[in-house]
């Protein structure tokens, strides 16, 4: 990874995310006992690659985790898995390129096919639906800004079941455009934010950008059928706001904590890199690196700083919800509570403890002499529901 990602630390949080949640969703599906996977990139590119064999980039990203994958299946239950990848892109020249680095890689005799190409993705959806077949697919849709999926266009992918789809938000490039009163640009991005009245529907008590996204996340949710979109902000490398957001949709309880674990790792690398690149810059315009070797640069508030923050959020949250709605068992809670923060299970968990541990919820897990709740544990406020 040395110097492919350095200036672009973002593009490496992205590729994080969708290297691991991949793996972690290939491997679930696969030894689950479906035997096909899809993986189908709508804006494949490649896009400012810097390695000669394009292993910065997401269709190689994804066609290494398959291979290995498929790979160690087959050597652990000699199952011979068929992976499907249906790459897109527009671009000719890009085009021309991502062609020839995939075509090595497409053995349909070993079970692993590749088809490709050219042009936009909104106008191949019935071959990607047809190239799919009876395959589990991971759609991915990675744009340089807002227009080519329009979802009333790409609707049969989304809510083909199953499925799960991965979209790059590009919320910087969204939010300069979403105060324009110019009627195209409104336009285009009503085609993925509910229709032409879409200004109508966003939260007034949230910041523009923010009610935006959000809004993004219920119509995906709508018009996917998932029963969760999570959405994980990934900040500019040497600004402390947002680029961009991984927007992820599912209908599994299961996508649901693997997403979050996965989330929490890539911010967790990210934060480090954000951190190097800040010092990397201070270097440049001074001149001199910092003796000690220590950072240069103030440290914004840590990951570990805004998850205990998000845990003392969820904590008033779970106390309010069961004041509303009396008790509830673990695991929906928890799914609920990792659906409205950006939270793992472990930190529902580690919640719930901390909120018996206080006298505010029943030990109900102490009995059974567990140290943590499990799914099965009922979570009720202790003693009267106070109104």
């Amino acid at each position: 990874m040395t110097g492919l990602y350095v200036d672009r630390e973002q593009t490496r949080a992205k590729h994080f995310i969708l290297e691991h949640y991949l793996q972690e969703l290939a491997f679930k599906v696969l030894q689950g006992g479906l035997n096909e996977l899809a993986y189908i990139d709508g804006f494949s590119g490649p896009w400012k690659s810097r390695a000669a064999d394009h292993s910065d980039t997401s269709f190689m990203i994804a066609i290494r985790v398959l291979k290995d994958v498929q790979k160690r299946i087959m050597e652990l239950r000699g199952q011979r898995k068929i992976i499907r990848c249906f790459f897109v892109e527009e671009d000719a020249a890009a085009y021309a390129k991502l062609a020839a680095a995939v075509a090595p890689h497409h053995h349909p005799e070993g079970g692993f096919i590749i088809e490709t190409r050219q042009g936009r993705f909104q106008d191949f959806v019935p071959d990607a639906l047809h190239f799919n077949g009876r395959a589990f697919p991971l759609i991915f849709i990675d744009p340089t800004g807002w227009t080519g999926y329009p979802f009333e266009v790409i609707r049969p992918l989304l809510k083909r079941r199953p499925s799960e789809v991965l979209i790059n938000f590009m919320f910087d490039h969204i939010n300069r455009f979403a105060a324009s009163d110019d009627p195209p640009t409104v336009a285009s991005l009503g085609e993925i934010l509910g229709g032409a009245n879409w200004r109508d529907t966003l939260d007034p008590n949230l910041p523009r950008g923010i009610a935006v996204e959000q809004l993004f996340r219920d119509v995906l949710r709508r018009e996917g059928g998932y029963d969760a979109v999570l959405s994980t902000c990934i900040d500019r490398s040497l600004q402390d706001r947002p680029h961009f957001f991984i927007v992820y949709g599912t209908r599994h309880a299961e996508g649901v904590r693997t997403f979050r674990n996965v989330e929490y790792k890539a911010l967790s690398e990210h934060e480090k890199l954000r951190q190097d690149a800040k010092n990397r810059k201070q270097t440049e315009r001074s001149g001199m690196a910092d003796l000690f070797g220590g950072p240069t640069v103030p440290d914004v508030k840590s990951l570990d700083t805004i998850i205990a923050e998000l845990r003392g959020f969820a904590s008033n949250w779970i106390v309010e919800v069961l004041r509303a709605n009396g008790s509830y068992q673990f695991e929906p809670l928890a799914l609920a509570v990792m659906q409205t923060f950006m939270l793992r299970e472990t930190d529902v968990k580690d919640v719930c403890v901390a909120l018996a541990q206080k006298g505010v919820i029943t030990d109900t897990w102490k009995p059974e002499r567990k140290r943590k709740p499990s799914k099965h544990h009922v979570i009720a406020l202790a003693g009267p529901i106070q109104p």
